[in-house]
């Protein structure tokens, strides 16, 4: 696991792997910090890059729940509601360009 943690691109790695590889990496930091060892620049940049990697793939996927959720929401809405939340839209959209 050390070997992939010092080697792995992250494109195309599955978000179970960069977690399971960021959580080996956590107990690789304690146990250097345990020995008061200095911990390698090689360790500390990958912790950085698979932590920016995996709140980045998290974030996505929220954000691709929230659509998902929204668009359903929008289904079960009735057409007077849908036609007023349209009608507020318009009339913001028509504010906005007409003070410009």
């Amino acid at each position: 696991m050390l070997n992939e943690l010092k080697t792995i691109n992250l494109v195309g790695v599955e978000l179970e792997k960069a977690i399971a590889l960021l959580s080996f990496g956590r107990a690789l930091q304690a146990e250097y910090a345990e020995l008061e060892v200095p911990v390698p620049e090689w360790l500390q940049v990958r912790m950085r890059e698979l932590k920016r990697e995996v709140k980045t793939r998290v974030t996505d996927m929220k954000e691709h729940r929230l659509r998902e959720l929204k668009a359903r929401r929008a289904t079960l809405e009735t057409p007077e509601s849908q036609r007023r939340k349209i009608d507020l839209e318009i009339k913001s959209l028509e504010s906005e360009l007409t003070t410009v």
